[in-house]
């Protein structure tokens, strides 16, 4: 990124806020992780709740379970980075977990109550090496029961459309697409079989990357259909997405489809950014969508 060399000693604004924005905050001793996080956490409280009118079917209903210690794990990543610096650019970015990825710290129930309290011996592998470069597991999401649609209906409730209570989030991944396009986390984690990514991504204007099949682990990952499933980011920017891909693009001995992916992924996705990539284009923007239409 042209902008690594980060650092930035004015106000921190946390709506719509970039990777690399809360990076040159903490860098320039203006925000810490735990404040951070606490932010996040405070609007997961205010708002993933709240309805209109009282009317249920307008909560966001984006998050099955908050981590209990992710400010525990701020606080350590805080002072890790004052004796040492930070790990990579996610070191202390709180990140939304749609719930069919193992965590090993925080129950994953795929949507369905009959696995309430469930807790995986491991974390899935692209939560670990979202970990081992310092991110935060903020929240687990919801999500389609099971992944099996677009509903965005589990055992526990539905998401809801960040920009039109009670209207589609998308699905499955439609916890993790509300709760960043309502802003209650940094970036987010979702999974992708036949659209699972890329329909709350439309929905809810955000960044994703849908990689190409066997470059990114699928172990730990709930399966639906294992010859489809991957892993991947719903990020309100393009840059945060890349800057996820970057980190956990690669070949795991755990899952033989990524057997080549060391050697077929690019050594930087985020040097590939271009902010002039979109000039001269013209963007069709549709009103209404129905039959006729």
């Amino acid at each position: 990124l042209s902008q690594q060399a980060i650092y930035n000693d004015g106000d921190f604004q946390l709506v719509e806020a970039r990777v690399i924005d809360a990076q040159a905050s903490m860098e320039a001793g203006k925000l810490t992780a735990v404040e951070l996080t606490q932010k996040y956490l405070d609007r997961i409280a205010a708002y993933d709740k709240a309805t209109v009118n009282g009317d249920p079917a307008t909560a966001l209903n984006s998050i099955i379970e908050v981590n209990d210690h992710a400010l525990q794990d701020a606080a350590k990543l805080d002072a890790e980075r004052e004796q040492s610096g930070p790990r990579s650019l996610l070191h202390g970015i709180p990140v939304i977990v749609k719930d069919n990825f193992n965590t090993a710290d925080i129950a994953t129930t795929v949507g369905c109550k009959c696995l309430d309290g469930f807790l995986p011996e491991n974390d899935a592998e692209m939560v670990e090496k979202l970990r081992d470069a310092g991110a935060i597991v903020l929240a687990k999401a919801n999500l389609t029961e099971f992944a099996s649609g677009y509903s965005g209906q589990s055992s526990y409730m539905r998401s809801s459309n960040a920009y039109l209570s009670g209207g589609e989030s998308g699905g499955s991944s439609a916890g993790t697409g509300a709760a960043i396009a309502a802003n209650l986390g940094m970036i987010g984690l979702g999974s992708d079989t036949g659209g699972s990514i890329q329909v709350p991504g439309a929905y809810q204007g955000l960044a994703d990357v849908y990689q190409s099949f066997g470059l990114v682990s699928r172990e730990g990952i709930a399966p639906l259909a294992g010859d489809q499933d991957r892993g991947g980011p719903l990020t309100r920017t393009l840059d945060d997405s890349v800057i996820m891909l970057d980190l956990y693009a690669g070949t795991d001995p755990e899952d033989p489809t990524t057997a080549n992916a060391d050697a077929e992924r690019e050594l930087s996705y985020a040097a590939a950014l271009d902010k002039n990539g979109l000039k001269g284009a013209r963007i069709g923007y549709v009103s209404t969508i129905g039959a006729g239409t």
